[in-house]
């Protein structure tokens, strides 16, 4: 079982800051000797985001009480993870975000295309962008459409030092 010990919430970000967003702009992460280990759960809404009348955030401001970070927009409350899909056109706006102190996930490739041709070009600018969280349906050698394709972190490396704001 995960005990709450090894799992980053809002909570631990937020701290005494009135919002999440106030503490995300603020780089109230915990350190990474601090995190080592430990979870952080996300949560992807099927639409473009969620709103202020959703129940998960219902009667939690600033997701307080709340195991899950949640999709959000920069100005919200609760903001503090970002959705980027595409990091070859939003590159700088990943770059910025990440800057700013929020967490943000892109993507190395979208649907099969990637996969299909042999393109490392979205993988390499999602690594490039900084975004602290890049998902790939390709995580390993080989893949049904006979090309090389696959993604792994540049240093072939669990982790890295993030490119854009260093150690932070």
């Amino acid at each position: 079982m995960l005990g709450r010990e090894k799992v980053i919430t809002p909570d631990d970000v937020r701290g005494e800051y009135s919002t999440l967003e106030e503490a995300i702009l603020a780089h109230n992460w915990p350190a990474l000797s601090e995190s080592l280990g430990k979870f952080v759960f996300m949560l992807l809404p099927s639409t473009a985001g969620i709103s202020e009348d959703d129940r998960y955030i219902e009667d939690h401001p600033s997701l307080k009480g709340r195991a899950m970070f949640v999709q959000s927009e920069p100005g919200a409350p609760h903001a503090a993870f970002l959705l980027f899909d595409n990091s070859i056109l939003r590159k700088e706006e990943i770059k910025a975000a990440v800057r700013k102190g929020y967490l943000v996930r892109s993507r190395a490739d979208i649907e099969t295309y990637e996969a299909k041709v042999n393109d490392m070009t979205r993988a390499r600018a999602a690594f490039e962008s900084g975004a602290q969280v890049i998902s790939t349906d390709f995580f390993k050698p080989g893949n049904r459409y006979g090309t090389d394709y696959f993604v792994k972190m540049p240093n072939e490396k669990p982790l890295r030092i993030n490119p854009v704001n260093g150690q932070k």
